[in-house]
C-alpha cells in the first residue's frame, strides 16, 4: 500500500495526485477533511450533503441520501452481500444488480443438508448470512470435516465447471442464508469477464490444499 502511494504521489499530476493520496491514507476524515481545505467546500451540514448527493448521477447516491424504502434496504443489503463474496468484491454496484436479479435466496436451518456428495449439481452458492460445514463421506463411519465456511465464502463451482457430480457434503453449522447463481449465468459471467476464472481457480487451489492436508496420512 505505502508503495502503492508513493508511485501515486510521485508520477501523477501533483494536486490531483496529492488529494488522492490524501483520500487513500487511513486516517480520520476529519483530517481528512481539513488537508482537503481551499480545494473543496465541504458540506456545512447533513441537509446540505444530502443535496449534492441527490444530484449526483448514481442511483445508489441518491438512494442513499433519503430514506429508503423496505424494498431499497433489502436491495442494498443483498448488494453489499455480494461484494463480500471474492468472485463478486471488484464489481461495480450496476454489474452486481444485474448478477443480483439473476440469483435466489434460499434459508436453511441448522444441521440441513444443502448440497450431497455424489449427487448432481449445477449451482453456485454464495453465504450471506451463518456458516456450513463441508464434510466428506457425511453420515459413514468415514466421515471426514473438510472446511468450515462463512459469510463471503461460496461453493458449488467444481460441479458448476465440470459438470461432475458434487465432490463433499454441505450442511448448514447455524440458520444460513446464501444466494444462488445457475451454473448457466455463472458461465456465462466468467466469458463476459475471464477475470472470474482467476479467483475460482484460486478457490479450488485452496481448498485442494486444505483437503491434501486433512486426507494426508499423520507422520
Amino acid at each position: 500500500r505505502a508503495d502503492a502511494l508513493e508511485v501515486v504521489s510521485q508520477l501523477g499530476e501533483r494536486e490531483a495526485s496529492r488529494q488522492l493520496v490524501l483520500l487513500l491514507e487511513p486516517i480520520p476524515v476529519d483530517e481528512k477533511l481539513a488537508g482537503l481545505q481551499g480545494d473543496v467546500t465541504p458540506p456545512r451540514d447533513v441537509a446540505e450533503a444530502k443535496q449534492h448527493s441527490r444530484a449526483l448521477s448514481s442511483p445508489w447516491t441518491r438512494i442513499s441520501a433519503d430514506s429508503p424504502n423496505a424494498q431499497e434496504v433489502v436491495l442494498m443489503e443483498r448488494l453489499l452481500s455480494l461484494r463480500q463474496v471474492s468472485l463478486f468484491s471488484r464489481m461495480s454496484l450496476e454489474r452486481l444488480h444485474a448478477i443480483e436479479r439473476i440469483t435466489q435466496e434460499s434459508e436453511y436451518v441448522r444441521g440441513e443438508v444443502i448440497m450431497r456428495e455424489g449427487e448432481l449439481g449445477d449451482e453456485l452458492f454464495c453465504i450471506v448470512e451463518g456458516e456450513v460445514e463441508v464434510l466428506r463421506g457425511a453420515g459413514t463411519p468415514e466421515e471426514m470435516r473438510l472446511n468450515r465456511l462463512g459469510p463471503g465464502a461460496y461453493f458449488g463451482e467444481m460441479a458448476v465447471l465440470d459438470g461432475s457430480p458434487r465432490s463433499a457434503t454441505i450442511v448448514a453449522a447455524s440458520p444460513v442464508r446464501v444466494l444462488v447463481l445457475a451454473g448457466e449465468r455463472l458461465r456465462e459471467l466468467v466469458q463476459e469477464m475471464p477475470e472470474l476464472a482467476f479467483d475460482l481457480l484460486r478457490v479450488l487451489a485452496d481448498r485442494v490444499r486444505s483437503a491434501e492436508q486433512k486426507l494426508a496420512p499423520a507422520a
